[in-house]
């Protein structure tokens, strides 16, 4: 969603599978069929990413399929029989497949597109620019200012909600501070990474939480500070109604994709759905994806760890079995794939470090290694691709000892595939066994863009 210059027309129809050329579809007599509609887009130039035919200038495409690209003569020419109209629409433009974001998840914008941005780093809504600020006083003076504009709600409707804030960036966070910025309105402060929140006196007070709900390692009462699963298991269902009010949820949904399409993205992947309410958030999806003005293709994984918390085990893996029982064209779920976790969210320091850190805080655990390796292993019994959220050297060792744990249980069995996301910080030595292992990464770059010199 990051302000991007793309001085060209981000064009697509099946960007999964890369741009090329495919048989024409068939009929139940195995003659082409006839009935379907021929298009024939003309550019400039057509970008093709196939090493063995680079550039090209004509590409033609029926039902979402493309079925020849190349010369305008030799595009034609393959057409030859059919019927087919001629698009100069991109006669001067060029075109190139749609980009591929594979970790992206849309109930985040459901969330946080409606709330108000004020981040380290600009961010291109719909609605402007949301300029970045870096230093505690900028963010304190938007806050403020953020704040005292807000319009005049409905008592339920009463909230302020702000996502972006980085305590490397924007200093300390506390309920104390946040009640001096507003003590009649709910403040809540959601940090950069998602994975934390920071809410005042009349948040606590409006989501009925005391002291005694507070009992839990990853929460503080005296901040107001609640994250990992302090903040997915008590926070967030109380948080519920406000934050899952269909429409309001479903608008973010919408927005995020339609700036994630002026970005050129026409394919992403939810690795880990349902983030909070699966009925609610296919619905949301199913809805949105189908309509023409935000053409986007979704690809879904179930989330084991979030579906485990609150079903249990068994009863996650029924569920996560079933999920491409519910596919439509534009929305599915990847079959024999589940999302796990290890440790804490890197933009929140809270990956487990196998030398600890220079301050003296500690890392968290997402899943204890333990209960990560019970939960693995009936989904790695069952052939599936374990895709496993991973962040420090010690979150990434603990998935290493339980994967090779589990080759060795079945050395002559076709082994699943595993991939580790994330990745924000390993050894060499791992990374060597990573690939004897045959395990896949997907890392993350603005880790390294974003937090390289802090970190450093």
């Amino acid at each position: 969603m990051r302000s991007m210059t793309v001085r060209m027309v981000l064009f697509s129809i099946v960007s999964l599978l890369g741009i090329g050329c495919s048989d024409p579809p068939t009929g139940s007599n195995g003659e082409p069929a006839q009935a379907e509609r021929v298009t024939v887009y003309s550019a400039k130039q057509i970008i093709t990413m196939d090493p063995a035919a680079p550039v090209a200038t004509a590409v033609a495409v029926s039902e979402g399929r493309i079925l020849a690209v190349g010369s305008h003569h030799d595009v034609l020419a393959s057409l030859e029989g059919r019927e087919f109209t001629e698009d100069q629409s991109f006669a001067d433009k060029v075109l190139m497949p749609g980009f591929i974001d594979n970790h992206l998840h849309p109930y985040l914008a459901g969330i946080l597109v409606p709330t108000t941005f004020i981040a380290p780093f600009d961010w291109d809504l719909l609605s402007g620019v949301a300029k970045g600020v870096q230093t505690q006083t900028a963010y304190r003076e938007r806050l403020t200012t953020a704040v005292s504009d807000q319009p005049d709600k409905s008592e339920d409707e009463a909230w302020f909600i702000t996502w972006g804030y980085h305590q490397y960036w924007h200093g300390e966070m506390s309920r104390t501070y946040l009640n001096s910025v507003s003590s009649d309105l709910p403040l809540l402060v959601w940090h950069y990474s998602f994975h934390e929140v920071f809410m005042n006196d009349k948040a606590l007070e409006t989501l009925g939480m005391t002291e005694a709900d507070f009992d839990d390692p990853q929460m503080d009462w005296a901040t107001g500070h609640a994250w990992e699963k302090g903040l997915f298991v008590k926070v967030l269902p109380r948080l519920g109604p406000i934050l899952l009010e269909p429409i309001r949820f479903r608008t973010g949904i919408r927005d995020g994709f339609e700036m994630a399409q002026r970005n050129g993205l026409t394919t992403i992947f939810d690795q880990g759905t349902p983030g909070i309410d699966l009925e609610l958030e296919a619905e949301a999806l199913r809805a949105i994806a189908t309509k023409d003005d935000v053409p986007i293709d979704i690809l879904l994984i179930g989330n084991g760890a979030g579906l485990s918390l609150k079903l249990g085990a068994d009863n996650a893996f029924e569920v996560i079995e079933t999920l491409p029982n519910r596919n439509v064209d534009e929305v599915r779920y990847l079959p024999k794939q589940v999302k796990l976790f290890a440790d804490g969210a890197f933009y929140s320091q809270l990956m487990q470090m196998q030398e600890g850190y220079l301050d003296g805080h500690e890392g968290e655990w997402i899943l204890e290694p333990d209960t990560l390796e019970a939960l693995a292993r009936p989904y790695w019994n069952a052939g599936y691709t374990l895709h496993i959220h991973v962040t420090g050297d010690l979150g990434v060792e603990a998935a290493l000892v339980i994967i090779e744990r589990l080759q060795a249980e079945q050395p002559n069995a076709a082994r699943p595939h595993s991939v580790l996301h994330h990745f924000g910080y390993a050894t060499p030595e791992q990374a060597k066994r990573i690939g004897r292992l045959g395990i896949s990464v997907s890392a993350n770059p603005y880790y390294l863009w974003a937090l390289g010199e802090k970190y450093a």
